[in-house]
């Protein structure tokens, strides 16, 4: 009997990576292990379920160090580790650090492991102009050509990137908190 895949979901038990994970373990085939990646660990629960092993991960994707280890042995990654801020809480340093150096922290893991197939999930670009007048940083061009080297990089990566974008529903909660209310 061959031995099952190894998956990574960094933001693992956000809102998009936890039902990832949860996916996963419901219905994924030939699984033998999920590294559930996250800054916080929240209350998710390790489902335990048709013998995958979810092993739960305090991490951070700008640590090169940590994220060659979570990465080595893996056969697919799932990047949807991420900031979105759209009341001004966090510094645009702390956004780009996180959406860009650590995608491309990340990318750079998934090259030196040799790992197969990475699939990314990107934040918005601006959902909202914020208005108290702090200065515009154009995160696009530079977003835009990591996700490119990524596509592009087809000797050891994919040939497609799936990008899910605007994602809400149950669960999202967590994520939001007080900012916003699920309805049904």
């Amino acid at each position: 009997m061959t031995a099952g895949l190894t998956y990574v979901v960094t933001g693992g038990c956000g809102f998009l990576g936890s039902h990832i994970v949860d996916m996963l373990v419901e219905r994924g085939k030939n699984i033998s292990e999920i590294r559930v990646v996250d800054t916080k660990l929240r209350s998710y629960k390790s489902p335990e379920r048709k013998g995958v092993k979810v092993k739960r991960i305090r991490g951070d994707v700008t640590d090169m160090a940590q994220m060659t280890e979570v990465c080595a042995g893996a056969d697919v990654v799932i990047h949807t580790a991420s900031l979105i801020d759209i009341i001004g809480l966090v510094s645009y340093t702390t956004l780009w650090d996180v959406n860009v150096k650590g995608t491309e922290t990340l990318l750079q893991c998934c090259l030196n492991e040799d790992v197969p197939c990475f699939v990314y999930t990107s934040t918005l670009g601006r959902p909202w102009a914020r208005t108290v007048g702090a200065t515009q940083w154009k995160m696009g061009t530079r977003a835009r050509r990591t996700t490119a080297r990524a596509h592009c990089c087809r000797t050891t990566g994919p040939r497609r990137l799936p990008r899910p974008w605007c994602c809400s529903g149950t669960g999202g909660e967590q994520t939001a908190g007080k900012l916003c209310t699920h309805v049904p």
